[in-house]
């Protein structure tokens, strides 16, 4: 059957309900079961199949754009994604995601998993508050569903061709083929391929973030009948990138001379055997003192590094998906299983000396498995749930410090003559690489972790309505997560081995539940209350020898009111939320590791609001504010470039939790017998956030925030018949701002990574 442009249609489904002035009906399946976003107690961001294509919504980066109280961050390969002040602060195995997110029903565990498949989509939905009772552990900060399109009985052709500054060129293609009147197929491809990099690096003469993307999905549907469906599905994903450029930002002047887990402040002191020079004058490095903020300059492009950062990921996975639909009972087998690696080589010390240039190899395996029971009770007043989930996951991290040129800054710093002996008791004595039996130069030190781990639950839910307006809900799980590790960190710095095949394990058990009222004040409009609760596991850092960090928890109060006003052309939800977050797991950044330590608690307060309005024929007023008030209770942490006494962080905001978040959308369409035009604006704001506990506490933390910053997006796309063609410019401000930015005591330094600058573009879509 033929049919118009995927992106005519999409956008047609939003424009006519302008004319209209009626917007259409959302569905979700947010509660395990199709359900009315405006019928539905919970706070959604939903970005529909238009959405998606209109404004290229490609990476968690954009969907956070667009979500109120959500801060996406990437950082060396892993996806750090944080809903209300609440998520993962980690890039290694150790930490788990506070935000669960699902492809299709399957869960994906490990957050180097989380490339959004970013073509083909049909919805996205991004839950806010815990969803401990559906969604389970790891849910604590909320869940994040992705819906891909299913296979067609009629057959189905879409191919985009993008092409973008800095020699970007993008081939999108997918379709259905049906086989039989019971079985049809589904396609998808991407071809991703990037020339120039955003940042130039002098040092090498080469550019940095650029790469390539390659991935592909295949998914066949079987009916056999009216009441039951089969679906498999496989993809797989490859991206070979020179990415995660760590710039360095500051030095501290005033750390610890030298310890094992600080010896970066004497690159800036002056030293009297280099007749007053310090080993930044020596060797031509220049850092703004610590204390300054980490602004980034968009229009200096340059970055300074002896060595590429690139990175390698990998994954594959398959999913079956089997539905049966009878006289009020449903029942639904989702099994999925996920293999993939990372594989990065990273200058983690920003600078064009070999002070900590780090190797890396993670990979994981997983397993998932969900049964679903649902049915419909006492004249349908009653919707109940009840499932059983597994999970297991066997996981691999190796890290390799390459720390050659503390060599070099040793000798000078003691005035030394090359290769001459260090003076007595300095941890740079080095000895032979003991992991290996090989002898060693050079400092390094390596660490190795290999976690199994297992997940077992059991939940329910019920929504039963009392009366035409009332309805209560409640709902209970619980969970046993089991974790065994076995860990190994040596060297020659200060030690040799530390510890080799060290073997621990550990089970956590927990139960979260939820339980609600709704209140129907019309066919248009509903309120809710509720209280939920959620629960992230506990496990071992990679960097450590010993002991491990407990699970978080999290209650959670919310109300809400969900309504359609004036005729059914604005839709406006609000929210307002209190939380009690107890045992917080927080990212400390120690003798060369990213680590986990809990801390104490923090209360966390917010409101949000999002609207849909079209006022008249053609016209729509589309966004959404979250203003969020949060505070650490008492906990103590030592500043890991100053190493000086441990200082409390209470009143402090949490990580990643900006005051404000906005976003405000207007787009305008209009037919003419050239065809259809649709422009749109959009503009989103965040206000100043903190990447650390210290929140600026402490002299050298301002280096740690960033900064509030506005983008801004212009799009104008014609559709006729079977084509579609779009320009735009994203980031019309050139704003650029921290994605990760870290404080590293081994070097004494704050590095980051950044965000990429405006672009302009093209994209020319086909259809049959």
């Amino acid at each position: 059957m033929m049919k118009k442009t995927l992106l005519a249609a999409a956008l047609l489904s939003t424009v006519v309900p302008a004319w209209a002035q009626e917007l259409e009906e959302v569905v979700v399946i947010a509660q395990k079961r199709e359900s009315n976003l405006q019928e539905t107690p919970i706070a959604i961001t939903v970005m529909s199949e238009s959405f998606i294509q209109t404004n290229r919504i490609e990476d968690f980066r954009d969907i956070s754009a667009y979500t109120p109280n959500m801060v996406f961050s990437s950082s060396q390969g892993f996806s750090l994604i944080a809903l209300r002040g609440v998520g993962l602060n980690i890039s290694n195995l150790a930490g788990e995601a506070a935000v669960a997110m699902y492809v299709d029903g399957v869960y994906n565990g490990q957050t180097f998993l989380y490339g959004v498949p970013d073509f083909d989509l049909k919805r996205i939905e991004v839950l806010r508050g815990p969803q401990g009772t559906l969604y389970g552990r790891n849910s604590t900060g909320g869940a994040v569903n992705i819906i891909t399109r299913k296979p067609s009985f009629d057959p189905e052709l879409d191919i985009a061709a993008t092409v973008e500054e800095y020699e970007r060129y993008r081939l999108d293609a997918g379709g259905s083929l049906p086989l039989t009147d019971t079985i049809a197929l589904r396609g998808s491809v991407v071809a991703d391929k990037q020339e120039e990099g955003y940042r130039d690096n002098p040092v090498l003469g080469t550019d940095q973030d650029k790469g390539d993307v390659y991935s592909t999905r295949l998914s066949a549907l079987w009916q056999p009948v009216d009441t039951v469906e089969v679906q498999w599905a496989a993809d797989y994903l490859n991206e070979d990138r020179s990415s995660y450029v760590l710039e360095s930002l500051a030095s501290a002047p005033n750390a610890a001379f030298i310890s094992p887990s600080n010896v970066g402040g004497f690159l800036v002191l002056p030293n009297p055997a280099l007749g007053g020079l310090s080993l930044a004058d020596l060797f031509g490095l220049e850092f703004p003192v610590v204390g300054t903020s980490a602004e980034y300059d968009p229009d200096d492009k340059t970055w300074y590094s002896n060595e590429s950062s690139n990175q390698e990921v990998e994954s594959y996975g398959s999913s079956l998906t089997i539905s049966w639909a009878g006289e009020g009972l449903g029942f639904k087998s989702i099994t999925g299983y996920r293999d993939a690696s990372l594989d990065r080589r990273s200058d983690n010390d920003g600078t064009d000396l070999t002070l900590l240039h780090l190797s890396a190899y993670q990979e994981a395996q997983q397993f998932t498995q969900e049964f679903n029971l649902t049915g419909e009770s006492f004249d349908d007043r009653l919707e109940w749930i009840v499932g059983a989930f597994y999970f297991d996951e066997d996981a691999r991290a190796d890290f390799f410090f390459d720390l050659d040129d503390f060599q070099t800054t040793y000798e000078a710093l003691f005035g030394l003559p090359a290769g001459a002996p260090l003076p007595p008791g300095s941890f740079l004595a080095f000895g032979p690489r003991l992991k290996t039996g090989e002898g060693s130069p050079y400092p390094f030190l390596d660490f190795s972790m290999k976690q199994s781990s297992e997940s077992v639950a059991a939940f329910t839910q019920l929504d039963y309505a009392i009366s035409e307006h009332w309805s209560v809900s409640g709902g209970l799980r619980y969970t046993v997560d089991k974790k065994q590790v076995n860990r190994s960190l040596t060297g020659n710095i200060a030690g040799g081995i530390l510890c080799m095949n060290d073997r621990e394990s550990e089970t956590w058990e927990e139960g979260t539940g939820m339980l609600g009222v709704e209140y129907a004040l019309s066919d248009t409009a509903m309120l809710f209350a509720k209280a939920s609760s959620g629960y992230k596991a506990g496990g071992f850092n990679p960097g450590e020898c010993s002991g491990s960090f407990d699970p978080e928890t999290l209650l959670a109060y919310e109300v809400g009111a969900k309504t359609r006003l004036l005729g059914n052309s604005l839709q406006l939800n609000v929210a307002a939320f209190s939380y009690d977050y107890e045992d917080i797991q927080v990212n400390r950044y120690i003798n060369n590791s990213a680590s986990i330590a809990n801390a104490a608690k923090a209360d966390v307060y917010g409101i949000e609001a999002e609207f849909v309005y079209a006022p008249t024929a053609g016209l729509q007023l589309d966004g959404g504010f979250g203003f969020l008030d949060s505070e650490y209770g008492e906990a103590y942490f030592s500043d890991p470039v100053l190493n000086d006494d441990p200082v409390n962080i209470e009143g402090n905001r949490l990580i990643r939790a900006p005051e404000w978040t906005a976003v405000l959308g207007v787009q305008y369409s209009w037919d003419t017998r050239a065809g259809l035009f649709v422009l749109r604006a959009d503009t989103s704001y965040k206000s100043e956030y903190a990447f650390d506990v210290f929140e600026a506490s402490l002299p050298n933390q301002q280096s740690l925030m960033q900064d509030a910053y506005t983008q801004s997006n212009l799009r104008l796309t014609w559709i006729k018949d079977h084509f579609s063609v779009q320009a735009f410019v994203e980031n019309i401000e050139d704003e650029v701002y921290g994605e990760s930015i870290t404080a590293v005591g081994t070097t004494g330094s704050v590095v980051g990574s950044f965000s990429r600058p405006r672009v302009f573009g093209g994209r020319l879509t086909y259809s049959m």
